[in-house]
């Protein structure tokens, strides 16, 4: 049987199990890679080298654990029929500048760090790498009433009906999944810095099914393997050699990545949430009450 939802709901269940001293889950996969970080340091992964680990990116794999068979990295994107090229931003002060036109209030999406692997690695990353004049495009989002999403699927549709026509944060499996179908959708990755989340797998320790886990786990790491998963989610993959590689969406090597350390990240996550909620939640508060 298969759990799927968000990286967050996963974690969630995870750990609601871990507690209650239940291990029901054999393979878990996940867009939280400081928390796989994380969970890997309390032993909670079952120590095993997959033979296939070794055609993985090296930065994000730690043979014996975790293997990085996904990345997101995430981008500016726009419903073309009602945002042309032109007029679309180019960069997250782009985007902030937009935001102070009446026009775009009420129109901008984002991902919700709170309930959003992704959109958390976003919202860390961005002051990282622009430092606290990141924190004031966040503040001109929240006073445009920017829509946040836990669930990117769910900006999609919002997006394509035109109430949220800009995104600031979308994916790229997302973009990928809709140029792939033909739906009017443009999207743009800022010269001055991509986030990307890697998205590993692992096996739990004492999984209810340990040789059946290892079978799978190694499909999954596999050319074969990897490949299906890629096309079932249009998405990226951290293998290095026969995998998809899509037209219409940038590799690892064509993107100017902001790098980050994971770890870190996955323990500042209180601090950064309630910034965000000071500095967001605060300004979009404060304009919904005009």
């Amino acid at each position: 049987s298969v759990y799927r939802g968000g990286s967050v709901k996963c974690h969630t269940k995870l750990d609601t199990e871990w507690r209650a001293g239940k291990t029901i889950c054999d393979v878990f996969h996940t867009s939280l890679y400081g928390a796989f970080l994380t969970m890997r340091d309390q032993g909670r992964f079952m120590k095993y080298n997959s033979p296939e680990a070794k055609n993985y990116r090296e930065d994000w794999t730690d043979p014996e654990y975790i293997t990085p068979v996904r990345f997101t990295t995430m981008a500016i994107a726009w419903n073309s029929d009602i945002l042309s090229a032109s007029e679309a931003p180019k960069s997250y002060a782009d985007g902030a500048k937009m935001a102070t036109m009446d026009k775009w209030f009420g129109k901008i999406a984002i991902g919700d760090p709170n309930g959003s692997a992704n959109a958390m690695t976003w919202a860390y990353s961005l002051p990282i790498k622009y430092g606290d004049v990141a924190w004031d495009w966040f503040r001109a989002w929240g006073e445009a009433d920017a829509g946040t999403f836990t669930s990117h699927g769910g900006m999609d549709k919002e997006m394509m009906a035109g109430k949220y026509p800009l995104s600031m944060e979308q994916l790229d499996y997302r973009i990928n999944k809709n140029i792939e179908k033909k739906t009017p959708v443009a999207a743009v990755w800022p010269k001055g810095g991509v986030p990307v989340g890697p998205g590993p797998a692992a096996i739990i320790k004492d999984c209810p099914n340990p040789n059946a886990a290892k079978l799978f786990y190694n499909y999954f790491l596999s050319s074969e393997g990897c490949q299906a998963f890629q096309k079932g989610g249009f998405s990226n993959t951290g293998r290095k050699s026969g995998i998809v590689k899509w037209q219409h969406m940038p590799g690892y090597d064509d993107l100017n990545i902001i790098k980050i350390d994971y770890a870190q990240m996955d323990k500042d996550r209180t601090d950064l949430l309630n910034k965000f909620e000071k500095v967001f939640g605060a300004a979009k508060k404060k304009a919904r009450a005009k």
